[in-house]
């Protein structure tokens, strides 16, 4: 019998597949480097040995709706994940904690993964759009959500502890 997948090694620093709203080449900002172990480890994630956990800045807690945007500041000083981590977890679910699925009040989780930004269009420099990770309809989905749009306190970024 197979055992189940529970560690994956992850190149964080290798360029991260382009989603389809977003033209090639268009990484705005990419953070990370080098081989890293992703392992799900007594019901919790781990990169690189270190616990990966779910913030949310203070005034997004809230319940108002703030632009993303505006909390990217705040989020991104502290270690965020990037695509590279949201494209293994989304090709081995398995490794995804239960806890992620839904919040204190039953409301779905929309994981963010902030360590890559894309351009959207030639246009506009500024505007950034983000990859996130959602449980819905019985299983893991993907999308990409431009920082321009309201945050809610069912967004969650995927950052490592301390």
């Amino acid at each position: 019998m197979t055992q189940p997948i529970t560690a994956i090694q992850v190149d964080l620093g290798k360029a991260p597949e382009m989603p389809a709203t977003v033209y090639s080449g268009w990484v705005k900002e990419h953070r990370g480097t080098g081989m890293a172990t992703l392992e799900c480890r007594g019901g919790d994630l781990y990169l690189g040995g270190r616990k990966v956990i779910l913030y949310q800045p203070e005034r997004q807690r809230s319940g108002k709706f703030v632009r993303g945007s505006e909390l990217r500041e705040e989020i991104v000083a502290r270690e965020v994940l990037n695509a590279n981590v949201h494209a293994a977890l989304f090709t081995h679910p398995q490794l995804i904690p239960e806890d992620w699925k839904v919040d204190e009040q039953g409301r779905t989780r929309i994981i963010d993964f902030w360590g890559t930004t894309y351009r959207l269009d030639a246009s506009d420099e500024t505007e950034r759009t983000i990859c996130d990770l959602y449980f819905l309809n019985g299983r893991w989905q993907r999308y990409y959500e431009g920082l321009i749009q309201q945050w809610t306190t069912q967004r969650w970024a995927a950052v490592l502890e301390g």
